[in-house]
């Protein structure tokens, strides 16, 4: 997958208004944590479907931006973190090792898209 850098809060608010459509996944990352390393390998070399959207976020260098999503989306702050938002809000997430990208891809197919 082709992660879309989330870098500001106009991408913040692009990711919340195309969650209304499909929910969106977002990789929260740390470059100075070895396990978070470790969990964007496997989401990296897992085969992703085409239609997935994928936004990263680079904690240490947008840590306030980091901050307001989880107060936004009423989730605890963590990294290595995966989120996925539908409707404006966090509908799935998991941190640390326990992501796997195979739970994640089916967490994000049991949610709902809208054709229109």
């Amino acid at each position: 997958m082709e992660w879309a850098v989330l870098t500001s809060e106009d991408d913040w608010q692009q990711i919340l208004i195309r969650s209304e459509r499909q929910p969106v996944l977002l990789f929260k990352h740390s470059s100075r944590c070895s396990l978070s390393s470790i969990v964007k390998h496997r989401l990296d070399d897992f085969d992703w479907p085409s239609s997935t959207e994928g936004w990263f976020l680079d904690v240490i260098r947008y840590r306030s931006l980091s901050q307001q999503i989880a107060r936004e989306l009423n989730v605890i702050h963590e990294s290595p973190q995966v989120l996925i938002i539908q409707a404006g809000a966090c509908e799935w997430d998991e941190d640390h090792l326990e992501i796997h990208a195979h739970e994640v891809n089916s967490a994000l197919l049991s949610f709902p898209v809208d054709g229109s």
